[in-house]
């Protein structure tokens, strides 16, 4: 089975701390932020493909050829933003093949990373105070995504979707929308994918996010 980490972005909102060093890599409680994914990675999980750009060469240096026991391949990002960082992999991933999609700032527990394997289709999801600043979940009473709304303007729940998802190929078959900011994001490929697939939530520990150097002192 195969993750793909989307490690591309600058991390413009954790500078000065991205100037020299990528978002991917910076610590937290001591340990890099790549650490904390590859720990919570299943077993069944033997490749990862690492999508990067900026300072791509420090994450090959830190990363090398295998990492925590699994191989790892490289390909070059987008800065069209999530998306199409993610098409950059799919000609990697077999056809049908089902597969982890992790945000490269993610930090997963393992445990809810092997509940994700419970359902054919699974998105990590987290309770958050603010979830206007985040794209939040509709579901059913059995936890199925029925539709996902990026940053409402009025409350329509809190919980908030992460940047871990488990899905298949059929993804690659959605077009991206282009953001009011010019950038293409993931979340409007897997708000289409909702739609026609039973995706299940799986809910982590509450507001774990990094949008500021701050958010990494609560750590």
């Amino acid at each position: 089975m195969k993750a793909i980490i989307l490690a591309a972005g600058k991390g413009m909102r954790m500078r000065p701390l991205t100037i020299k060093t990528p978002k991917f890599l910076l610590k937290v409680g001591g340990k890099p932020i790549a650490d904390y994914i590859f720990e919570a990675l299943p077993d069944e999980v033997t490749d990862v493909v690492v999508v990067i750009k900026y300072l791509g060469d420090k994450i090959k240096k830190h990363l090398g050829n295998r990492y925590y026991g699994r191989r790892i391949r490289y390909v070059s990002g987008s800065s069209r933003g999530t998306a199409y960082s993610l098409l950059a992999a799919k000609k990697l991933i077999l056809k049908n093949e089902r597969f982890f999609i992790i945000h490269g700032d993610e930090l997963p527990g393992k445990s809810k990373m092997r509940q994700c394997l419970d359902y054919e289709f699974s998105w990590l999801c987290r309770y958050v105070t603010d979830p206007s600043q985040s794209g939040v979940a509709l579901v059913s009473p059995r936890g199925r995504i029925l539709k996902v709304v990026e940053k409402p303007d009025r409350y329509l729940s809190n919980l908030a979707v992460s940047g871990v998802m488990l899905v298949n190929t059929t993804l690659f078959k959605y077009k991206p929308m282009r953001h009011k900011n010019g950038e293409y994001f993931l979340t409007s490929m897997m708000s289409q994918f909702v739609k026609e697939h039973a995706v299940y939530t799986v809910v982590d520990k509450p507001d774990i996010f990094f949008n500021s150097p701050a958010d990494i002192d609560r750590f």
